[in-house]
């Protein structure tokens, strides 16, 4: 299972992880879905699959949990843009 390494302030937070030679993908979007009972103890998790212009696929899960805790951060932060005006 994937955890969340979440930065409020990301501007350069991908640095570390981008290497000279690396391939950068460009993406338009991707897929977000709830998987019920994804988690052993039954509990939901979340996917966020990706098709690269490759055309791999890459699946990221979480517990729904954990991207509860990172969504309250952000709103914590930012706000909430849908109650915004």
């Amino acid at each position: 299972m994937t955890g969340i390494d979440l930065h409020l302030d990301g501007d350069d937070s991908a640095v570390d992880l981008i290497e000279a030679g690396t391939h950068v993908h460009s993406l338009n979007g991707f897929r977000l879905t709830v998987l019920p009972a994804g988690m052993a103890s039954g509990l939901p998790s979340v996917a966020v699959i990706v098709k690269l212009d490759t055309g791999e696929v890459v699946i990221a899960q979480t517990s729904l949990a954990a991207l509860c805790v990172a969504v309250k951060a952000i709103r914590a932060r930012y706000g909430d843009p849908s109650e915004m005006n």
